[in-house]
């Protein structure tokens, strides 16, 4: 994992001058870069994307830190925590805590003030990062900081240059108290100049990383610094330990939480004979219980006969793989014996032992290329079905079944996480929510009486009025209700996670269940239903613009199968 901190000298995220910073980045391979002296005047998220590659950078008003897409799933999978300043920007890891610095220039306006603040910011950060996780701080910091000679508390190593100014003196007096140490002065740089000063034609090395005096020895494996035209300031490039990096991936593979909701393969439900089965299994589920039917019964019986019927979804992305995963699963047992086999007999050195070590081989190359082989022949027949259905559609003028294969090809082998990744957190989306519909609805018990005076009542004298007001008083009847569930598309489930082709499909006391159900839905109120039938998940769809705001989004509620019915009715 490679770390930089490069000063961009006053450029802004929305400037085309920093989209070539991120293209050069981009291009370097860097996993996260620490920027700093950038001209934001606010704090918040942005994506770039350069060459199929994408990166999210999290920017307060002076500084920013630029990450990668594996970076920003770490980030995920640690609640999305950061904190912002004037001055600092810090990205929490559960296993790395990463900040920018942007230290302010010696003798400007308010230097010392900021410098204070900053301090104490940087401080705050020391202090809430755990014990036993690094530390790593990076950017410019405005400070000249000379090798060492003299100190044996490592804070500065024995590289540099051979002067120290004043605010280097400052910075490693602050370092000192802090048990931090400067990472640059450990390691050699053949060309280590950072910035050039035209009018003394001299190098200084402003630009370097900070960490625990603990954490300098087997964290860092290596600085270099790179030269650039884009800004006056070279790039400081820092190359993580191998043992680091392997315990930030392994840590967030560990605590993976599995989805609540069952993942089924709900689309094999559609085959005649999954339908029939499917039927038959939930009547024998039914058949087995005597007591009373609740809700929470059938709800458990249709899922459970779903997922023994369908199974659950695949990890294969390619359509071909998904219909053949009782021959793939074979095939793989098969190689992963021959490789217990192979590695056992390697440990013997006999020739009994190394004529069947060569015997083996052959046996998991023939298995290997067995699977390749399958998997070839799997993908070709596909595609020529594909082919097949698609000219059948249009000879016979289908055009909505045209347009679902085209569909399918499209997203033959697609898996883009990015798509699906919230730049804002759950919170913020909400009190987005609140925020646009806290004027949507007139809450003026007065002004509501008024239009109300207003509007004149409507005659209820006619025949007509009073067969409507009496048809809309009656309960539906089951012919009417299952007549509106014919009608309904099978969309995305709600938080109860049953589809309606799980109750379509299912045996007749099934649906009689959900009939009564809806039933008793329309003769109570609302107030008084069960809380599940209540609840509402909002899925926020991109719309256009900037991904870090909400207000490009639109919500999308999926509601549980009950109280979808009573609403399509």
């Amino acid at each position: 994992m490679k770390i930089a901190a490069w000063s961009v000298n006053r450029v802004n995220k929305f400037c085309s001058r920093f989209g070539e910073m991120v293209k050069w980045c981009i291009d370097q391979k860097w996993d996260i870069v620490l920027l700093s002296e950038m001209n934001n005047n606010s704090d918040g998220i942005r994506f770039f994307r350069h060459k199929g590659q994408g990166r999210y950078l999290l920017f307060s008003n002076k500084t920013g830190i630029l990450i990668s897409k594996d970076v920003f799933c770490l980030w995920q999978a640690n609640n999305r925590a950061w904190s912002s300043g004037n001055r600092i920007t810090t990205l929490y890891l559960k296993e790395l805590t990463i900040s920018a610095i942007y230290q302010p220039v010696h003798g400007t306006e308010n230097h010392q003030v900021e410098l204070e603040v900053l301090r104490k910011e940087a401080e705050r950060v020391i202090r809430t990062t755990k014990k036993g996780i690094p530390l790593i701080m990076g950017g410019d910091f405005n400070a000249q900081i000379g090798r060492n000679e003299i100190d044996n508390s490592n804070v500065v190593g024995k590289f540099g240059y051979n002067y120290t100014n004043s605010q280097g003196e400052e910075l490693v007096q602050w370092l000192r108290e802090n048990d931090l140490s400067w990472v640059n002065s450990f390691h050699f740089i053949r060309r280590r100049g950072t910035w050039y000063n035209r009018s003394v034609r001299k190098w200084y090395e402003l630009d370097g990383f900070i960490t625990h005096l603990q954490d300098r020895k087997h964290v860092v494996k290596k600085i270099k610094v790179v030269r650039t035209l884009l800004s006056d300031h070279n790039a400081v490039c820092m190359t993580l330990h191998e043992n680091i990096v392997r315990k930030i991936t392994r840590r967030n593979r560990r605590e993976h939480v599995p989805k609540p909701r069952r993942n089924i393969n709900w689309q094999k439900l559609w085959v005649k004979e999954n339908e029939e089965r499917y039927r038959d299994l939930t009547r024998e589920m039914i058949e087995k219980d005597n007591q009373e039917l609740s809700w929470e019964k059938v709800q458990h019986i249709m899922l459970t006969s779903a997922e023994q019927v369908c199974g659950k979804n695949s990890s294969n992305i390619n359509p071909w793989m998904n219909i053949h995963e009782v021959e793939i699963k074979e095939m793989k047992d098969k190689i992963a014996q021959a490789l217990s086999k192979r590695n056992l007999l390697k440990k013997i050195n006999t020739e009994e032992g190394n004529a069947e070590l060569l015997r083996v081989k052959r046996e998991l190359c023939n298995e290997r290329r067995t699977y390749k082989d399958c998997c070839k022949q799997w993908q070709e027949d596909w595609w020529n079905e594909m082919a097949d259905k698609y000219e059948k559609a249009w000879k016979l003028g289908r055009l909505g079944e045209m347009y679902d294969l085209l569909k399918k090809l499209q997203k033959r082998g697609e898996y883009n996480n990015s798509k699906n990744i919230l730049l804002f957190s759950e919170e913020r989306f909400k009190e987005h929510l609140e925020k646009i519909t806290e004027n949507r609805y007139e809450t003026d018990v007065s002004k509501i009486e008024t239009v109300l005076d207003k509007v004149r009542a409507p005659d209820i004298t006619g025949i007509k009025i009073k067969e409507l007001q009496t048809k809309l008083e009656m309960v539906p009847t089951s012919e009417e209700i299952m007549k509106e569930m014919a009608k309904m598309k099978d969309s995305a489930p709600g938080e109860d996670g049953i589809r309606l082709g799980f109750i379509k499909k299912a045996s007749k006391e099934i649906q009689e269940v959900v009939v009564l159900k809806v039933k008793d839905m329309w003769n109570t109120s609302a107030t008084l239903w069960e809380e599940p039938l209540k609840v509402g998940v909002i899925i926020p769809l991109f719309k256009k613009g900037d991904k870090s705001d909400p207000n490009n989004y639109r919500g999308i509620c999926l509601l549980p199968i009950l109280s979808r019915v009573y609403a399509e009715y």
